[in-house]
């Protein structure tokens, strides 16, 4: 598939995920958050899973436009003591920077709309970061809105010497089982959790 069929493909996907009738995508999103704690917790058996002992701080993201809702999975991990932080988008066409979160903690609409902490909250850097996914491959190769705002992000933490697992968070119905060729600066995912599970790819993306 080559980068001129990418709006169409992106667009498919969309398309997919919003004909999930909303108590399905619901039902749905409390299956994601049930392997994330399962892994979390070391009541998933999988020994092929990444490493969970060196999870500090969590970043997680508001969802928008049919994004499964992990908003209970980050109070959650918020309760079992994860300091979790949501991003923020200080400046256009640049990194994300990641914003302390709580349930308690005041919210204001940032770029695009999308809910976020003020910026008076401390900056964390996550350990593992939760990664809104629209469609993804089975060799951990992500496809997003566009804006390549994660991208950018994952590029700038590696530049920094900064390791942070990151992990997909994504419907079945984003699997891109067509051949699929990412943008060179794209930046591939180290594992997905879709509502059937984890996908794993083949090799280890940044190690």
């Amino acid at each position: 598939m080559s980068s001129a069929d990418t709006p169409i493909l992106r667009q498919t996907l969309l398309a997919a995920r919003s004909a999930i009738p909303d108590s399905r995508r619901q039902m749905l999103s409390v299956q994601i958050k049930q392997h994330v704690l399962d892994w979390l917790q070391g009541r998933h058996q999988d020994c092929s899973l990444p490493d969970r002992t060196t999870i500090g701080s969590i970043a997680g993201f508001w969802p928008i436009r049919d994004e499964p809702d992990i908003i209970s999975l980050l109070h959650d991990l918020h309760t079992l003591g994860h300091a979790i932080s949501l991003p923020v988008i200080e400046q256009r066409d640049a990194p994300l920077h990641f914003y302390q979160w709580s349930p308690d903690t005041p919210m204001r609409r940032g770029a695009f709309n999308i809910p976020e902490p003020h910026v008076d909250t401390p900056a964390l850097h996550p350990s593992l970061i939760l990664v809104p996914t629209l469609g993804y491959t089975r060799d951990g190769h992500r496809l997003g809105y566009g804006k390549g705002y994660y991208d950018r992000t994952l590029h700038a933490l590696a530049q920094q010497g900064h390791k942070a697992l990151c992990v997909g968070i994504g419907w079945e119905e984003g699997l891109i089982d067509a051949p699929y060729v990412p943008a060179a600066h794209d930046m591939p995912l180290d594992a997905i959790v879709t509502p059937g599970g984890w996908i794993l790819p083949a090799t280890p993306q940044r190690r």
